[in-house]
Order: structure tokens, then C-alpha cells, then sequence
């Protein structure tokens, strides 16, 4: 059985060029993927909610200390943690761009020895205050943070590798008589 005459001979060409195309296409997709973007307020509510705490209460621009700077960033949030009996104050700082959350380290520590926080939680682009708050409590926190940060909290250098994992930061303590 012959091919059909006339248009069949152009139509192996064409069929050729479009599947070169659509290879073409699909290569140039496959570079590099931006990374997942963090999480806004509500997110970092949703997590926490998720990973079993109550949320009483929430309450924008409060930061818990006299700093106008940390207002427009702060979230007060009242909230019962897994297999804890007391609710807790945790005072959630987010910013827009790591010069913002690095810049802001020195104003928020300041805000936890008001509070008496004692350990401020860095994961980018937040900062967290739980006064009173238990190792588990921070660690609780700690965690739900990263998990919402879109890059694990982990900003990756030029050659694409995590930096170093953030940490809690503790408070310098007073010396007596210092």
C-alpha cells in the first residue's frame, strides 16, 4: 500500500520540526527553580495551629516592649502549646527582606531583656520572643518557624549550598557588680 499523494511528504518534516521544538521547550524548563517563599503571618499561625497549639488571640503591632521600630513587623499571639496547661505570649517579628531582619537583631534582643524573654529565636525571615517559655516551647516554635521560612530558614550561598543552620539566640546574662 502506497502513501497518500500530495501533502504526505511535507508532513514528516513539520512533524519533525515540532517535536525538536517541543524537546527544545522542555530543556530550556529544566534550570534552576526559585526557592519556596516564606510564609506571611497567617502561614506561620497555620503551622503552628497545625502542629497541635491554640490560638487564643492575635494581635498586630504589639511587640511586647516600647520599640516603635519592631511595630509595623510585630504580631502578639496568645496560645496554648501542645501538652502545656498555661497559654503563652509569643511576640512574632517578620520581615520583608533579610537587610530588614538583620538589622533588626540588635532592637529585638533589646525587646526580649524587657520582656524577659531570655532567648530570642532567629530563623529568616522571623525573630520569635517567648517569655517564659520552656526549652520545649522554644523548640516548638523553633520549629514551626522553619517550616514555614521557604528556604528552611536556611538562606543558600552563590554556589547553591545551605549556609549554616540559624540558632537560637541567647541573651547575654549580667555580671553582678558588672
Amino acid at each position: 500500500m502506497s502513501p497518500p499523494t500530495g501533502s504526505w511528504p511535507l508532513r514528516r518534516p513539520l512533524r519533525v520540526i515540532r517535536l525538536l521544538g517541543l524537546a527544545l521547550v522542555l530543556l530550556t524548563c529544566q534550570g534552576e527553580r526559585p526557592g519556596p517563599t516564606p510564609a506571611d503571618r497567617e502561614g506561620v499561625l497555620e503551622e503552628l495551629a497545625r502542629r497541635g497549639a491554640a490560638i487564643q488571640s492575635a494581635v498586630a503591632g504589639d511587640p511586647g516592649c516600647p520599640d516603635p521600630g519592631l511595630t509595623g513587623n510585630a504580631l502578639r499571639v496568645t496560645l496554648l502549646l501542645p501538652g502545656d496547661s498555661t497559654p503563652r505570649q509569643l511576640y512574632l517579628f517578620v520581615f520583608r527582606h533579610r537587610s530588614a531582619f538583620e538589622a533588626a537583631a540588635d532592637a529585638v534582643t533589646a525587646c526580649a531583656r524587657a520582656l524577659a524573654a531570655g532567648e530570642a529565636i532567629a530563623v529568616s525571615p522571623y525573630r520569635a520572643l517567648v517569655p517564659g517559655g520552656s526549652e520545649a516551647a522554644l523548640q516548638f516554635v523553633r520549629e514551626s518557624l522553619v517550616a514555614v521560612a521557604g528556604d528552611g530558614g536556611v538562606p543558600r550561598g552563590r554556589d547553591g549550598r545551605p549556609l549554616p543552620t540559624p540558632q537560637a539566640t541567647p541573651l547575654p546574662t549580667a555580671t553582678p557588680g558588672g
